[in-house]
């Protein structure tokens, strides 16, 4: 008879099932002799057989049934069920099928997992292994590897891999143990110290290497890594090891686990490495800044000068550098190419709408630096390196001029005349950035004010310089914030008229500038006008402020409470963060919502304006600043609804004069408006008011016919028929019926 077999199915590697030799299958045949007995032996007849060394005689069935019957074993005497767990253990571990399941669910609950045993098995386990009648030394070994998981002693788990020269996945393997388990990555941060820590040999060496290969989580990795690199900083790693590193951990990789790692051993890396990213972009530097760019790209003298001289900047910290970065217009790109015969894989063409801008890219220490090389602004853009913004800056596919400027930068510089000075000292001062520790005279300035001193820095410029430089930074601040106001990222409350807006940038330039108190003046006055940006930056200086004292504070505390209760999102997040009551006053309330450019936002404020102008118990002066604010609204905004909502609100407390200032201000916009300055006239005239009212209304009516506004002229004639205007009640009379 011909046998044919199916094709075994494909199993994942890591899987729970137990391997079963054919002799193994074998023995679990169901001839006659095989067969468990019936009824089932229980546990004390189990413990005679194994005792009169009759175990053969139990089946395997029977076995796995009292392994997992709490309830047999609960019925033991106490002082019995030690001996009765050797006498058992003694016999599974003779079984070698029966030892592969048993010791395979102890080590699933000594993982904390859920497992069909009894709890004396499992807490035996270390007695057993004790005994002397274990006689594999293989079995020895797995049975120690769980005893020592029962103990949480993972520094011998890593031992017994070491003593083998195996990876946890190829013990666990071997000894057939679940490979689905929590304690993998504890055992991994102990693998590293099983190695003496000099320098590696060639069999420890290849044992790390496959230890690294072996790990599928970041999380493992990441671990192992940490404690690889920090353990042999100061020693050769080996052929197998530095294979390993370069591969996983070293940032120019598209996949790296460089980000993951701690900021120590990054630093560790780029010395070891000599990472600087920076040569490989000295290259396409020079060939960009050379005559024959200059030529073939049509780069002004100017243009030339501030590529090399930005540049030359950095070669001052190349050391520094972790990774680099460049975004190069088409025309550039090529060029450096066509120089160079190739560029570096971080050298990016920029998109196609980008024709006068290259941007490097550089990480270093605590920052990201982001230098525009040309243009009228050509800053240096300076960031915190957060995963986010070295995700964005340094490896996104997607990072374009544009978005750059519209991320929140920790600080920004300019290149004025003698800006090397200053930007060396915000790096030194602020970032705690020096330059490369060979340092001597500083790469891109004239040999008389290059010399370096890493305790005060630069010489600083002499004064002609800095006379040059104030009026010329003054136009550049100016020109850098009104272009970062209109980006559209700054803070929500900064746009539209907002009052304090002028004070805020005024107070962005002061800090440029360097000057601290200015800046706190302008913030202060901003603040004053209920301005929540300037509540909230204010806040935050008095906050953080290293000398400042308790009440400036105090001080600070409330200005944040203050910006909260207006809706600052960064300040409401900071009250709820430290438990801050957010501090609600509905005049300043009011004036945010006016000062937005979303007309509901407009009108929620209108309405509020109108409950406060209500309102007798009000103080006198907050009144007439809410006034002025609703007036200067109505003059300049395009709502006919804002307009009419605002009239509203101010006809109900306005004297004859302000009636008259809200007369002018609607008599010249939309229907709407020049109706309800119709209907406010009336109301004046019937005051006693009379004088020249009709007059205007007149001439409303006159505008109102020229422009087809027959509801206006419908409004304008009812009146003027009321003050006794016989030919406006003749031209009334005469309309038809329908739309009197």
């Amino acid at each position: 008879m011909e046998i044919s077999f199916f094709s075994q199915p494909r199993l994942p590697l890591d899987n729970a099932l137990v391997p079963v030799s054919f002799d193994e299958w074998l023995g679990l045949s169901f001839d006659e002799a095989s067969l468990p007995s019936y009824p089932q032996k229980n546990l004390k007849q189990i413990l005679d057989l194994v005792r009169d060394e009759r175990s053969n005689q139990v089946h395997i069935f029977e076995w796995l049934s009292i392994i997992e019957d709490q309830a047999q074993w609960g019925a033991l005497p106490q002082d019995e069920q030690i001996a009765s767990c050797l006498t058992v253990w003694k016999a599974i571990l003779t079984n070698n099928l029966l030892a592969k399941i048993t010791l395979f669910k102890v080590a699933q609950v000594a993982d904390g997992r859920s497992a069909e045993i009894v709890s004396q098995i499992t807490n035996s386990l270390e007695i057993a292994h004790k005994a002397k009648f274990i006689n594999d030394s293989g079995l020895m070994a797995k049975v120690g590897w769980i005893v020592a998981l029962q103990q949480q002693n993972y520094d011998d788990l890593a031992y017994v891999c070491y003593q083998h020269k195996q990876t946890v996945p190829s013990i666990l393997k071997a000894f057939q143990l679940p490979r689905n388990n929590s304690y993998q990555g504890h055992v991994i941060e102990h693998i590293c110290s099983m190695v003496h820590q000099g320098d590696i040999n060639f069999v420890d060496d290849r044992w790390l290497a496959d230890n690294a290969k072996s790990l599928t989580l970041t999380a493992h990795s990441t671990r192992f890594w940490e404690c690889f690199i920090q353990r042999f900083n100061t020693v050769s790693y080996g052929e197998f090891c530095e294979d390993q590193v370069r591969q996983q951990c070293l940032p120019d990789l598209k996949n790296s686990l460089w980000s993951q790692l701690s900021v120590t051993c990054q630093d560790i890396l780029a010395l070891k490495f000599k990472l600087s990213q920076y040569f490989g972009l000295k290259a396409v530097s020079r060939a960009l800044y050379s005559d024959e760019a200059a030529e073939v790209l049509e780069f002004t003298e100017s243009e030339q000068r501030q590529i090399r001289s930005r540049s030359m900047f950095w070669d001052n910290y190349s050391t520094h550098i972790k990774r680099a970065r460049a975004l190069l217009p088409k025309p550039s790109y090529e060029y450096a190419v066509a120089h160079n015969g190739t560029v570096p894989p971080f050298v990016k063409m920029a998109p196609a709408n980008i024709t006068n801008v290259e941007v490097y890219i550089f990480e270093i220490g605590q920052i990201i630096a982001v230098e525009f090389l040309r243009g009228s602004l050509s800053e240096l853009r300076i960031f915190k390196a957060s995963n986010w913004n070295r995700k964005l800056l340094l490896e996104s596919d997607s990072a374009s001029h544009e978005e750059i400027r519209k991320l929140p930068q920790a600080e920004v510089h300019d290149h004025i005349i003698g800006w090397q000075y200053f930007c060396e000292k915000l790096l030194r001062e602020r970032f705690k950035l020096v330059p490369n520790a060979t340092v001597e005279q500083f790469k891109g300035l004239p040999p008389e004010v290059s010399s370096y001193s890493f305790i005060s820095g630069l010489p600083k410029p002499a004064e002609e310089i800095l006379l040059e430089r104030e009026p010329k930074l003054s136009r550049w601040l100016e020109e850098f914030w009104s272009n970062e106001l209109q980006s559209g990222k700054l803070a929500e409350s900064l746009k539209g008229d907002q009052p304090g807006n002028k004070e805020i940038i005024e107070a962005m330039i002061a800090k440029q500038r360097g000057k601290t108190r200015l800046v706190q003046q302008k913030l202060s006055r901003a603040a004053e006008k209920s301005n929540p940006e300037a509540m909230w930056q204010l806040g935050k200086s008095l906050l953080l402020g290293r000398n400042n004292s308790p009440d400036l504070r105090k001080q600070g505390e409330t200005w944040v409470a203050k910006a909260a209760g207006l809706g600052h999102v960064e300040a409401k997040e900071t009250t709820d963060k430290f438990g801050i009551q957010p501090i609600s006053n509905d005049l300043d309330r009011c004036l945010s919502l006016l000062s937005r450019v979303s007309e509901p936002d407009i009108l929620k404020g209108v309405k509020l304006a109108s409950c406060i102008l209500k309102n007798t118990e009000r103080l006198d002066q907050d009144k007439p600043k809410l006034i002025t604010r609703l007036f200067k609204i109505m003059e300049s905004s395009n709502q006919s609804e804002v307009r009419v909502q605002i009239s509203n609100a101010l006809e109900n407390v306005a004297g004859n004069n302000l009636k008259w200032r809200l007369i002018t201000a609607l008599r010249a916009k939309g229907r709407k408006e020049r109706i309800k300055a119709i209907q406010l006239m009336d109301e004046l005239y019937w005051q006693g008011e009379r004088e020249g009212i009709p007059g205007q209304v007149e001439k409303i009516v006159k505008e109102a016919r020229r422009i087809n506004h027959d509801d206006v002229v419908l409004a304008g004639l009812s009146a003027l028929a009321k003050f006794g205007n016989t030919v406006a009640q003749r031209e009334l009379n005469a309309l038809p019926l329908k739309k009197r």
